[in-house]
């Protein structure tokens, strides 16, 4: 059965993704869930900067 072209983008994101996050963090189980908390904790500081500018003016 033929994949569909979104079936195979997917499983290639997925690998690429993979690939990047073994190179970046090794065998670190911690890379992964750093790979997650990093971009989280700038998201929540940069959301609580905008709110108290926006709430202030």
């Amino acid at each position: 059965m033929a994949r569909s072209g979104f079936e195979v983008q997917k499983v290639t994101v997925e690998a690429l993704f993979l690939r990047e996050i073994r190179t970046r963090f090794g065998k670190f189980r911690l890379g992964y869930l750093w790979a997650i908390l990093e971009p989280s904790a700038h998201l929540l500081i940069l959301l609580g900067i905008f709110g108290y500018i926006m709430h202030r003016t």
